[in-house]
């Protein structure tokens, strides 16, 4: 599992997945060093996140993978 951490007009966003697929994207509580290097398996999240925070994507085109329960992943 890869993870990242920008930061967003929201504050410092952590981002966590895969190969399959995006599992979480947080907004954490309290400054976190930035990562430098973002992993090829989270590039597009970001890339997609910054847009629509530049008010230029309405949309989202991304691979989820969720993790928990199957009544987690529905909820």
């Amino acid at each position: 599992m890869e993870s990242c951490i920008i930061n967003s007009p929201l504050g410092y966003t952590k981002i966590t997945g895969d190969i399959d697929g995006i599992t979480s994207v947080a907004i954490l509580n309290s400054e976190e060093k930035i990562t430098d290097i973002i992993p090829v398996e989270l590039e597009d999240c970001v890339i997609q996140l910054n847009e629509y925070f530049e008010g230029t994507r309405k949309q989202f085109n991304l691979k989820l993978n969720p993790q928990g329960s199957e009544f987690q992943k529905k909820v």
